[in-house]
């Protein structure tokens, strides 16, 4: 009897555990490939200097994304990091419109037109999805979900990335 039980709770578990997702292979691991507008709609150039990067990629109608845009711009005005947004949005003039009403006026952002670039060349296929970079540009580290990024906890987790 035990046994049957056992036996019907294992398939029970099994049919209620959500499906392993496909690893998506990414054509690159260097945002110097990387192609992006910024919100004048110029392109948008990753530069190598001093500082590590944090990219986050985000949209208007992620309620997640927008929680932490506040907390990303507060880590850009530490100076510590090159800290972008980029905005998988159809439009640019909904990012443009958002940044007006929101109050994000200091957090660098761009513009990948609904996700083109980056779906493909890093497959991003949720958001919010920030990439830990480092000086050369090269991916370190990434992190799925909301995050407190200005958190001494958070700041830790990247500098792990970086060592």
């Amino acid at each position: 009897m035990i046994k049957k039980i056992l036996v019907s709770l294992s398939f029970v578990l099994a049919a209620c555990s959500a499906p392993e997702e496909k690893k998506v292979e990414r054509l690159t691991d260097n945002f110097a490939d990387i192609q992006v507008v910024n919100l004048d709609e110029k392109p948008y150039t990753f530069e190598k200097n001093d500082k590590a990067w944090v990219v986050n990629i985000w949209a208007t109608w992620c309620a997640p994304c927008i929680k932490e845009l506040p907390d990303l711009e507060e880590l850009h005005k530490t100076g510590k990091y090159n800290v972008l947004a980029i905005s998988m949005d159809p439009k640019l003039s909904e990012i443009q419109a958002f940044q007006t009403k929101n109050a994000v006026n200091e957090l660098p952002m761009a513009w990948d037109d609904f996700g083109k670039e980056l779906g493909k060349k890093l497959g991003v296929r949720k958001i919010p999805h920030t990439f830990i970079l480092d000086k050369d540009l090269k991916i370190v580290g990434e992190e799925l979900g909301e995050r407190k990024w200005a958190h001494p906890m958070m700041i830790e987790k990247i500098e792990s990335y970086l060592k």
